[in-house]
């Protein structure tokens, strides 16, 4: 299906959301598993019984196709995003009419028209009636008191009576047109206002809030004549206060209204409110509620002052309170605030959207733009705006909008209907209570009815060219929406001026794709376009750009409770089936061995509960002060052993190495590590030992490493030459600074020009530009990082669990195939660059010496020899090992090292004094300094003890049964060595939780056990290369800057909760360096002196030059005559 192709909206997600929703202080999945354990138990005690029943009942009725289903949870399985899309392609497979079973509810789908009529015409009284869903109905809709839900019979006809006749009769209506006209120019005059102050005369706007904002202040003024609350009338704000109250309101219990919605459809998911939809829901409604009876509270008042009014003047609420007065019985408080909030809700999501989906179409294709332009200029002219009278005329424009409700009708399956008596559709029987979906969307792109049906063509309703075509979008029959004519006006008067009065255009750099927004069934959305509109000459207000709204993805726990419950049963029976045969095996050789020690464990799951406590190596910690420093735990299908003590780690990688040298298979790292190829993740054995001896000899060997060194001080000077310029045109002379990204960033472009012999693509012009603290290719590839490494950690329920891993339960898979996709790709463009290169020098004869090749060009020369060995999958190995192992770590490392020093200023001081001393202020730090800077290698010391970079080691797994601190380690057990826990153990080192780089003293030192980076075979070959960049990084940064200051994460390696932000202010000492290293070599007097100054009066708030050291300036002889420069150029 070919969908409009518009550029998405760029916006941050706050990604991190967990598919289900946890209760506070429960992870989702356990109470979901409790609930479809007491779920089975009663279709076990229930089941036959009811079984036989209906089996009897089916055998005498000819019910519709269906698909397979599975006990308890039906056809739930198959409700896949959206949901009309899935039911449009059940339908390809089983027909135009078919039934599905929805955990405890039988519902029929119709896809055709036919049927549709069949359905709206012969059976309309049999499918007036409305399901009674216990979230859409019982608490949205005031127990079912809305007119769109309310149950069929005299509440629902009196309901449609006042509707009809009292709030939007035609006469009423046409009332409200110049209220809708009002705040449609009101938006035009915002619009033109932002883009007559933006540059070029055109200006973003992000369109839905827009539309929503205009609807919701026209409702208001007719609904209950009230303004919305802006401070100015023409403010450029997109969204007045009530209307972000009540678009926040209907976000939340919008998506929770569907079809879909498994609350509604699992009983004993409802009680126990598993995945909290009632709680969201409930926060909703009551927002919701107190907007209205506001407005009611207001009108009231208003109506007692004024005595009423005229009753064309009366706003509807007024109608509603007047009858209210004769039949109190009736109009009670909730009926007014049920049909309002009809009203409201019908009148604002589902224009605004529907006008958004028009601009969205329109921009794609701009000769129907053109051709609608040309329309209202030749009807209304450009002299004046299009006023409501004007909209009946416009042919064209009635076309475009009626197409737009054939490809994208806002609610895509209708409201659902029930049937309240036995009937036959289609021929087929449809059982008394079976729900009634009709998929509108599959209808209005039927390609038996509707020639190019997914093509966006309004000339098809030319000329009545449509005609006997079914078009529903807003429902058909008695429950159809009696809000058609006021929508369809509005539509018209809102996308007329729009088109009338502005040039629309794509912004620039959109990436043309366009998508359906998966939120529920119920409604349907898209994601935004972002758009910009210079204003035309021609035309009397102009706007901008807009941006139409983008929904975040949702994912609804339908499919997820289905593929629980699938884990539950498999997990049960497997239990059942060999639970006994295994207890017998385990009590006998239990008898003849001796485990570690173990916590409490529960059925299936075993210790992961206990793992839900988020760091992990801190929950490990607090286990082992219990249970002893060495004890086990079940993770679901495996057993693992967790360390926590110097010695035995000393004894797991010295006496036991080779039995520990393997690493488990864990699904994630599988496939993060390409199937297992990566060095740290491949398995022991030939393969690792291949992959060691190239790490160890040709591409991290100690000849290697420093012919390296240049290269990444080449960086670390970039670096320090952008943060000199943010310094010195920043406020004050000092500068804020993400740190982590300004060390991912060199960590990685020194990696590249290692690696592949390639720069990171900054311009020239932008090479030192300031608050370019990222290239491209380190945002992408940090991008890429940050999905899948928290997701490598050792309380990943996915790996432990072998059910929700088979179905990817938690959507796992596709999170980590998606980064690893962006990972690879990144690689494949270098090592395919770098295989050109050598092409091209092989042909010039000039292949290079091996000492200045990149690591890529030394794979691939080995690839010549042995291409069976040095496959791509394997150079990509090598290469994303280097890349993950060099980046995040280096980067994750200076962070905290730096979060200390801003902690402690004593020991930056003394870091500081002892670089000064050791190097000068003349010049920067070189590589070849950092060994002699001993406090400075002991604050990096320090740094990996507080906080190694994986706390507790990437896991081990022993090759055979063998005995640790006299527990037998069975064969095929994990081992969990908590670095963490041993470099905070009180009885290893004193003052352990302190940071004290004196500590690492030769006195002091000891034979204590230090292991970031693991220990044994295992041990991480680039652990000299990782030193020597800290070393040159810190270093540099301690030496350069003087700095100010402005929880723990999750996953395989340990970065700060949030990313340090620092003040970085250039040091006195060292301004001459940093001004020859700005200006590429020439000491720029004027403009030092002046940095100076500015800085020395901005600290001290004095006009007379403060009393310092003329060594530490560096530049003139002394301070008078500083004093005296700064002044002639009147910098102050």
């Amino acid at each position: 299906m070919n969908h409009p192709a518009l550029p998405l909206a760029r916006h941050t997600r706050h990604e991190s959301s967990d598919p289900l929703p946890a209760p506070k202080n429960m992870e989702p999945g356990y109470v979901a598993i409790l609930s479809l354990l007491f779920l089975f138990s009663l279709y076990r005690l229930l089941g036959g019984h009811h079984g036989k029943i209906n089996g009897e009942n089916k055998n005498k009725q000819r019910l519709p196709p269906s698909p397979p289903a599975i006990p308890v949870l039906g056809h739930l399985h198959l409700l896949g995003k959206p949901m009309h899309a899935t039911l449009a392609r059940l339908a390809a497979r089983y027909g135009p009419v078919f039934s599905l079973r929805l955990g405890s509810r039988e519902a029929m789908v119709v896809s055709s028209a036919d049927l549709a009529r069949e359905c709206f015409t012969e059976h309309d009284v049999t499918f007036a009636n409305r399901p009674r869903f216990p979230s859409s109905l019982m608490l949205i809709s005031y127990d079912g008191t809305t007119l769109p839900t309310c149950r069929y019979g005299h509440q629902w006809r009196n309901l449609r009576r006042v509707a009809t006749v009292q709030l939007l009769s035609a006469h009423r209506v046409s009332c409200m047109s110049p209220v809708i006209s009002g705040e449609v120019r009101a938006m035009v005059r915002r619009m033109y206002r932002s883009a007559a102050v933006a540059t070029g005369g055109a200006a973003r706007v992000e369109l839905k809030r827009r539309l929503f904002e205009v609807s919701l202040s026209a409702l208001m003024e007719t609904i209950a004549r009230t303004k919305t609350s802006r401070a100015e009338a023409d403010a450029d704000t997109d969204m007045s206060p009530e209307a972000q109250e009540f678009k926040k309101a209907v976000d939340e219990f919008i998506p929770l209204a569907s079809a879909g919605n498994i609350s509604d459809l699992l009983p004993v998911l409802k009680w126990l409110d598993v995945f909290g939809a009632r709680k969201k829901i409930m926060a909703g409604v009551r927002r919701r509620d107190a907007f209205l009876r506001r407005l009611i509270d207001a009108e009231r008042r208003r109506s007692l002052d004024d005595g009423g009014g005229e009753d064309d003047k009366k706003s509807m609420i007024s109608v509603l309170l007047s009858l209210q007065k004769s039949e109190p019985e009736v109009y009670t408080e909730a009926v007014i605030m049920a049909l309002c909030s009809s009203m409201f809700t019908a009148g604002t999501e589902t224009t605004a959207t529907t006008a958004e989906w028009a601009m969205s179409l329109l921009l794609n294709h701009p000769e129907v733009l053109k051709k609608s332009q040309a329309e209202i200029d030749a009807t209304v002219g450009t002299s004046r705006l299009l006023a409501a009278d004007d909209v009946p005329r416009l042919g064209y424009l009635h076309c475009i909008i009626s197409e737009t409700l054939r490809l994208y009708p806002v609610v895509p399956l209708l409201l659902p209907h029930e049937s309240s008596a036995d009937c036959k559709v289609g021929g087929y029987d449809v059982p008394r209570g079976t729900m009634l979906l009709v998929n509108v969307y599959a209808i209005h792109r039927d390609p038996a009815t509707w020639p190019d049906a997914d093509a966006f063509r309004p000339e098809r309703f030319d000329d009545g060219g449509a005609q006997g075509r079914l078009l529903m979008p807003f429902g058909m029959g008695r429950r159809k929406c009696p809000g058609e004519t006021l929508a369809l006006r509005t539509l018209g008067l809102v996308l007329g001026t729009l088109i009338q009065c502005f040039e629309w255009d794509i912004v620039d750099g959109g990436d043309e794709s366009r998508t359906l927004d998966r939120a529920g069934a119920n409604h349907l959305k898209h994601d935004a376009p972002a758009i910009s509109a210079p204003p035309p000459p021609h035309c009397p207000a102009s706007p901008s750009s807009f941006t139409s709204p983008t929904q975040p993805e949702s994912m609804e726990p339908a499919a997820y409770v289905a593929i629980l419950f699938l884990s539950f049963l498999f997990l049960f029976s497997l239990h059942r089936l060999v639970g006994r045969r295994h207890r017998k095996i385990n009590d006998t050789k239990t008898t003849q061995r001796r485990l570690p020690p173990s916590p409490p464990a529960i059925p299936f799951l075993g210790h992961l509960h206990l793992l839900g406590r988020k760091p992990i190596h801190a929950t490990l910690a607090r286990l082992a002060e219990r249970h002893g420093p060495v004890f086990s735990l079940r993770l679901g299908s495996r057993h693992a052993v967790v360390v926590s003590s110097a010695d035995l780690a000393r004894e797991c990688f010295t006496e036991h190495d080779v039995c520990f040298a393997n690493r488990p298979r864990f699904p994630t790292l599988e496939l993060v590590s390409l199937g297992g190829a990566t060095l740290p993740m491949c398995s022991y054995g030939p393969y690792w030992r291949n992959l060691r001896r190239v790490a160890t000899v040709h591409l991290l060997s100690a000849h290697r490493v420093s012919s390296m060194l240049p290269v990444i001080s080449g960086e670390v000077r970039a670096m320090v030459r952008r943060m000199y310029r943010s310094a010195a045109a920043a406020p004050g002379g000092a500068a804020r600074v993400e740190l982590k990204r300004r060390l991912f960033e060199v960590s990685l472009s020194a990696l590249m020009e290692t690696i592949a012999r390639r720069k990171t693509s900054r311009g020239v012009g932008e090479a030192d530009a300031d608050g370019t603290d990222m290239s491209p290719e380190a945002q992408e590839l940090m991008k890429a990082l940050d999905v899948f490494i928290p997701l490598l950690s050792a309380a990943n329920k996915w790996d432990y669990l072998p059910v929700l891993r088979w179905l990817d339960v938690f959507g796992v898979r596709r999170k980590i195939m998606d980064a690893v996709s962006a990972r690879d790709a990144f690689l494949r463009r270098l090592i395919d660059a770098e295989r050109r290169r050598l092409v091209d020098e092989d042909d010039d004869d000039d292949g290079g010496d091996g000492e200045k090749k990149s690591m890529i060009g030394v794979l691939l020369s080995l690839q010549k020899s042995e291409p069976e060995v040095y496959t791509d999958t394997t150079i990509m190995a090598l290469c994303s090992s280097m890349f993950s192992g060099g980046a995040e770590t280096t980067a994750t490392t200076s962070e905290w090292a730096m979060s200390l020093l801003l902690n402690n200023p004593d020991v930056l001081t003394k870091a500081q004094a002892e670089i000064d001393a050791t190097v000068g202020t003349s010049r920067l730090l070189a590589a070849d300094d950092v060994p002699r800077l001993a406090y400075l290698h002991r604050v990096v010391t320090e740094t990996l003890r507080l906080y190694p970079v994986v706390p507790t080691l990437i896991p081990h797994e022993s090759a055979s049964d063998c005995e640790v601190a006299g527990h037998l380690v069975p064969r095929g057990t994990m081992l969990h060595v908590n670095a963490y826990a041993i470099h905070r153990d009180a009885a290893a080192w004193h003052d352990p939780d302190a940071f004290r780089p004196e500590r690492f003293e030769v006195e002091e030192g000891g034979e204590r056990l230090l292991m970031p980076f693991g220990m044994g075979r295992r041990k991480c070959p680039g652990e000299t290369l990782a030193m020597r960049t800290l070393g040159l990084v810190l270093g540099t940064l301690i030496q350069c800057f003087d700095w100010g200051t402005v929880a723990e994460g999750v996953g395989i390696t340990l970065p700060r909760a949030v990313p340090l932000e620092a003040m970085c202010t250039p040091r006195h000492g060292m301004l001459r360096v940093l001004e020859e290293l700005r200006g590429g070599g020439r000491t720029r007097t004027p403009a030092l002196a002046r940095w100076w100054l500015i800085r020395a009066v901005h600290c001290r708030g004095a006009a007379d030059p403060p009393d310092i050291r003329a060594q530490d300036l560096g530049i003139v002889a002394s301070l008078s005559s500083l004093y005296k420069l700064t002044k002639s150029m009147d910098y102050l």
